[in-house]
């Protein structure tokens, strides 16, 4: 509890001076008849209205100033174009909105944008200003802003309040910016839905995995979108925290990246590390472990934008770190790899994995690298693996891609083929630094052996999770295995449109003459199978 006090006045720096201290009439028949329906079936009055207590101060309290504030960050935000994918949650700033809201902007106008099916939020935000353990739901039913009141989602919160580690504390919301600081950018960007807010204390590991699993079910549906209110590093004397004296701006920015890392690959354990090692004072940092644990594992991550204080008023004495993040859960093509040939057996698949990390372990030793015919891998007597055939050796670290290489076409014996891509996936990619000893425990391995491509007419013969694609054309070249679109959830116009720009060719290239097509199929196996 110790870390939150330290940071409990973490955005107090940022607090802004107050910037400001009828329905039309029903006309016609069928209007009276709707009002007069309206009347004799009233929606029930919110019984129990939270007020919000940070409007005037850190942010406009007038409707108008703010809507105005809001329209000028949502116009400077400019969202990625590779956020695809369903968004299913956000972390975002919560300091006075003079400071973070550009920052919050990039995420909540992709909201805007894609929110349409979003009918409850469920807005998760670290407590500043009481000490407690647990995570804090509410007995009121409404929260008012000056852009209106939005409705609790009551049943929901009804039954998080039956499981651990949840229970209503209304003193944690008493004086808490950082769920209020989302609303009135929530009401802007979505217009009505309903809000399920959370104040969250302190945390163990499995008071996390508790908070987890309740809220986990949420994920699933389409409906719901989790917000995590969270600045990050807390920088300078007023908070207790300072690594460094010089190049502010270089070392904030380092530690944000540090910190993100972990977040991009979902890495919880990654995450509570990074603050056990540098004390950074990341505010939302239990709200953010709950979300971390929470998520699929092959859910996008994309940054969407960074900021400090110290730039905006030109001083690093102290400042505070803001990032808007976005998580998408991948979409479906159509059921993922629908169809695979085969051309090897259970053991074979085996084998040909025990190979590959064999390799992958002796060529990090610095030790020869195996034979293919060695009684342990138990390849000897298989005639498939001695046959040419295409193959791709690929490695992941904590669910992303860190190797792949390949041939397209059989050039060597599978079971050669696949000792020399790992040794090229794990040392020869370009797009990576070479692999580190201290790496190989953390690797997986996933091996597609090909057909041989074949020409085909025109890009309408690819079946996306079926084929892979070849693309040539004026010299340019470039592949993505039958698995690569299922996994990022792209149609076959996002496949070609990455795939020509993956070849250094303009992204509608594909539609032009002079294009040539050619697909292939594989049998793709893994260690996590």
């Amino acid at each position: 509890m110790r870390q939150i006090t330290r940071v409990a006045m973490a955005c107090m720096m940022v607090m802004l001076f107050a910037c400001h201290s009828t329905a039309k009439s029903q006309k016609g028949a069928k209007a009276r008849a709707k009002a007069a329906k309206q009347v004799k079936n009233p929606k029930p009055a919110l019984k129990h209205v939270f007020h919000a207590t940070h409007a005037g101060t850190w942010y406009p309290g007038d409707k108008k100033a703010l809507q105005t504030m809001l329209h000028g960050f949502f116009d400077k935000a400019a969202p990625r174009a590779d956020a695809q994918g369903r968004l299913v949650a956000l972390i975002e700033p919560h300091a006075g909105y003079v400071y973070s809201g550009q920052t919050a902007a990039f995420g909540y106008k992709l909201l805007k944008q894609r929110g349409k099916n979003v009918h409850v939020v469920v807005v998760m935000g670290p407590s500043h200003t009481v000490a407690f353990h647990g995570v804090a739901v509410p007995d009121w039913d409404g929260f008012k802003t000056p852009l209106g009141t939005v409705p609790v989602a009551t049943k929901i919160v009804a039954r998080l309040k039956k499981q651990a580690p949840f229970r209503v504390f209304d003193a944690a919301f008493a004086r808490e910016h950082s769920v209020e600081m989302q609303i009135p950018l929530l009401q802007f960007a979505l217009g009505k839905f309903k809000l399920v807010p959370l104040v969250v204390g302190g945390l163990d590991r499995n008071m996390i995995q508790q908070a987890a699993k309740a809220l986990r079910p949420l994920l699933d549906r389409p409906d719901v979108l989790f917000v995590v209110s969270s600045d990050f590093t807390h920088y300078g004397p007023r908070y207790g925290y300072t690594p460094f004296t010089d190049q502010r701006a270089q070392h904030l920015k380092a530690l944000a990246d540090q910190a993100l890392n972990a977040i991009e690959h979902l890495d919880l354990k990654g995450f509570i590390q990074h603050r056990s090692t540098t004390g950074d004072t990341i505010c939302g940092f239990f709200p953010i472990t709950i979300l971390l644990a929470m998520l699929p594992h092959d859910t996008r991550v994309v940054p969407l934008h960074f900021d400090t204080s110290g730039r905006i008023t030109n001083d690093y004495t102290n400042s505070v770190s803001y990032f808007s993040i976005a998580f998408f859960k991948k979409q479906s093509t159509g059921g993922g790899m629908i169809e695979q040939k085969k051309f090897l057996n259970k053991n074979e698949e085996i084998g040909l994995l025990r190979l590959s990390r064999q390799t992958l372990r002796n060529l990090l030793a610095g030790k020869a690298l195996p034979d293919p015919k060695d009684p342990k891998f138990g390849l000897a007597d298989s005639k498939e693996v001695f046959k040419k055939y295409g193959v791709f050796v690929t490695l992941n670290e904590h669910k992303r891609l860190r190797g792949c290489i390949g041939n397209i076409f059989p050039v060597w014996p599978l079971a050669e083929g696949v000792v020399r891509n790992t040794v090229n996936a794990a040392k020869h990619d370009p797009r990576f630094r070479p692999v580190l000893p201290s790496e190989e425990p953390d690797i997986t391995i996933e091996i597609s052996v090909l057909t041989v491509p074949r020409e085909v007419p025109s890009y309408k013969d690819v079946k996306i999770g079926r084929d892979g694609v070849v693309i040539s054309k004026g010299g340019h070249r470039a592949v993505y295995l039958p698995q690569v679109a299922p996994e990022q959830g792209w149609n076959i116009e996002q496949t070609l449109d990455h795939l020509c720009i993956k070849a250094g060719l303009p992204m509608s290239a594909w539609r032009e003459p002079g294009m040539q097509f050619m697909t292939f199929q594989a049998q793709v196996f893994s260690e996590e199978d």
